[in-house]
């Protein structure tokens, strides 16, 4: 019998696989594919690099630091070129960069300096919300409208790929709900809230996006090899069953026992294995809503590039009528992700907003994006398709429902203390979320 059984050999999963071989814990994960990592998978296409799934990942906490710190990873991290932190929204058809820094805020024209004393004045003596409400909600009754759309709309549909009018802002904005509970004021609530300590030496890397010379995936391979006698690969489990001194785990070839059961799968999977135990949760989970996204990698020659061009990528207003969510400039942020002489652009299309585009035939669709980037881009040569990658679950949505499934989830816990749930559709959708909450996994 297993002290622990791991099922899902996603981020989530190899994180609390990872802090469990820390604790020289007995413990078992099961992954239905035959490779691990679930959405984060990097290919190598043509002399490309690519990302099919997650794409830029930070290091905002400590619990990430250290497991690269213990995986020998931060000699082999990629940083991002200077200048990737400028962003742009495309607005009344227009490229606009995001402003980066402080005297460039009050001159901007999605920021003007008259509407950010008002956003300021009408901040600083708000009280706190009497309750949750949409995310469209709160940033447009809290600044106005033109806030709301031109920047909170990008963010939330672009990052998230989510309809902010469905979208909890407790759940997904869980730190500025907090501050607006505790200070009624957002400005307040950053002004008191304590900053965590970072050592010289981590600054380096602190709050930094990264790659790897192969990828993202290269953190998933390192995991792997730090918990290979504790993996087993191409093992569907079918069924979960409690028993007096833990649980048996039924798969497509074995069947195992342990003490404890942590499920680090996607909702709808915990929904299936929990139904017996909880049919309140088990519902609960199978409403959680994943939107649909096509990732849609193109190249195209550097001198078709504009040469000032330079940042992060790009978002759209709520106004604007694009066939794509956002443009990811990859080649602009690492350059080593693309053959010399050429550049790469990662486009999200779908989610919440884009249901219509999301179904469309990618002959169909492809076409509209390379116009849309072309244009927009003031690209001198059309950029040609290299990769696609639809995912019909993609980002699970924190809706207005999830009190209820907080509920639920807590009578679960106090009902099957030796089980845990560890997923993105909980506690927050990012890779170091996922690996925060894993690493922190306690019993």
């Amino acid at each position: 019998m297993y002290n622990y059984i791991i099922i899902g050999g996603g981020i989530s999963g190899l994180s609390a696989g990872y802090s469990l071989k820390k604790k020289k814990k007995n413990f078992l994960l099961l992954e239905k594919n035959s490779r691990l990592g679930g959405v984060i998978h990097s290919e190598k296409i043509e002399g490309f690099t690519i990302e099919k799934g997650a794409n830029t990942v930070l290091i905002r906490n400590h619990e990430t630091l250290q497991m690269f710190k213990d995986l020998r990873l931060l000699e082999k991290l990629k940083l991002p070129f200077p200048n990737s932190n400028i962003r742009y929204i495309i607005n009344n058809g227009s490229l606009i960069p995001l402003p980066t820094g402080f005297k460039s805020i009050f001159f901007h024209p999605i920021t003007p300096f008259t509407k950010l004393l008002k956003w300021a004045f009408q901040d600083f003596f708000a009280k706190p919300i009497p309750k949750d409400v949409n995310v469209k909600e709160f940033f447009t009754n809290r600044f106005d409208k033109s806030l709301y759309e031109n920047l909170v709309f990008p963010m939330v549909s672009g990052i998230f790929a989510g309809n902010p009018e469905n979208m909890s802002f407790q759940y997904n904005f869980p730190k500025i709900y907090e501050y607006v509970q505790k200070y009624g004021s957002i400005l307040k609530g950053f002004k008191n809230s304590a900053q965590p300590k970072i050592s010289q030496e981590d600054k380096a890397f602190w709050n930094k996006m990264f790659s790897f010379e192969n990828g993202l995936e290269t953190l998933i391979h390192h995991l792997e090899t730090f918990l290979e006698e504790h993996i087993q690969k191409n093992t569907q489990v079918t069924k979960i069953e409690k028993r007096e001194n833990g649980w048996v785990v039924y798969t497509n070839n074995q069947v195992f026992e342990t003490e404890n059961l942590i499920l680090s799968v996607p909702a709808n999977v915990a929904s299936h294995f929990l139904k017996d135990l909880d049919e309140n949760l088990s519902k609960q989970l199978s409403e959680i809503v994943y939107h649909p996204l096509w990732v849609l990698h193109f190249q195209c020659p550097t001198n078709a590039f504009p040469q000032l061009l330079k940042g992060f990528g790009f978002l759209k207003s709520e106004k604007e009528k694009l066939n794509l969510l956002g443009c990811i400039f990859s080649s602009k942020i690492f350059p080593h992700v693309s053959p010399e002489g050429h550049e790469l652009l990662t486009v999200m299309v779908g989610g919440a907003t884009q249901t219509h585009l999301v179904n469309e035939k990618l002959e169909e669709l492809v076409p509209k994006v390379q116009k849309d980037l072309g244009y927009h881009l003031f690209l001198k040569q059309e950029p040609s398709l290299l990769h696609h990658q639809k995912w019909e679950h993609a980002i699970p949505e924190y809706s207005m429902n999830y009190h209820e499934l907080e509920k639920a989830l807590q009578n679960f816990k106090n009902q099957n203390p030796n089980i845990k749930i560890l997923s993105n559709f909980w506690g927050g959708i990012g890779v170091p979320d996922c690996i925060e909450k894993g690493v922190n996994l306690k019993f």
